[in-house]
C-alpha cells in the first residue's frame, strides 16, 4: 500500500508532496515516517529530510520549467524547441523559472516558483533556426477578399544538460 507523505514550510509558501510504497521501503524508513506527527484530519505524514537526500541524489529526476511563455517538462538529455531566445549557439544556459522537480518517489512543487538553490536546470543551445510555414489564409466569400501569408517563426533548440535537486533548500 502506498502511503502519500507530505511536508510544508510555511515562509516560503512551499509543498513537497511525496508517494512512497512501504512494502519496498527499509522497516527504518517506516518507523522515521510514523514518528512524525499527522495533522489532524490528514492521511498524510512527513518524511524525513535525510531519506528525500538519498532519493534526489540517486534517482533520475525531471523538472516542468517556464520557458518564453510556455511550459516544458524536461529529463536529461531531452531536446526541446522553443521560441527564440537571446542566445549564440553552443552556450550553456541555466532555466530559471522551475516550477516542480520530482523523481518516480517524490514531487516538490513550487508555489509558484521552486527556490533559484532548489533545483537547477542547465541546457545547451543546439541551434538558431527558423520553424515549419504556417499559412494563414484570410477571405471573405463573396466580395473578392483573400489574402495569403506564409509566416516561420524563429526557433531555439535546447538539449536539458542537468537536473540537479537540492532538497536542503526546500
Amino acid at each position: 500500500a502506498a502511503l502519500a507523505c507530505l511536508g510544508s514550510l510555511s515562509n516560503r509558501f512551499l509543498s513537497i508532496s511525496l508517494r512512497r510504497t512501504l512494502a519496498t521501503s527499509s522497516p527504518s524508513l517506516a518507523v522515521a515516517a510514523q514518528k512524525v506527527a499527522v495533522p489532524s484530519g490528514s492521511a498524510t505524514t512527513a518524511v524525513p529530510l535525510d531519506d528525500l537526500k538519498k532519493d534526489a541524489e540517486s534517482l533520475p529526476a525531471f523538472a516542468i520549467v517556464h520557458l518564453a511563455g510556455k511550459q516544458y517538462k524536461v529529463r536529461p538529455t531531452d531536446v526541446i524547441v522553443s521560441d527564440r531566445l537571446n542566445a549564440v549557439v553552443g552556450d550553456k544556459i541555466r532555466l530559471e523559472k522551475v516550477l516542480l522537480v520530482g523523481s518516480s518517489t517524490f514531487t516538490a512543487f513550487g508555489t509558484p516558483l521552486l527556490k533559484r538553490e532548489a533545483a537547477v536546470v542547465t541546457a545547451t543551445v543546439i541551434e538558431q533556426n527558423k520553424g515549419a510555414e504556417v499559412v494563414v489564409f484570410k477571405k471573405k466569400r463573396r466580395k473578392g477578399y483573400a489574402r495569403h501569408k506564409v509566416v516561420q517563426n524563429n526557433i531555439t533548440l535546447l538539449r536539458i544538460n542537468d537536473v540537479i535537486i537540492d532538497p536542503e533548500h526546500f
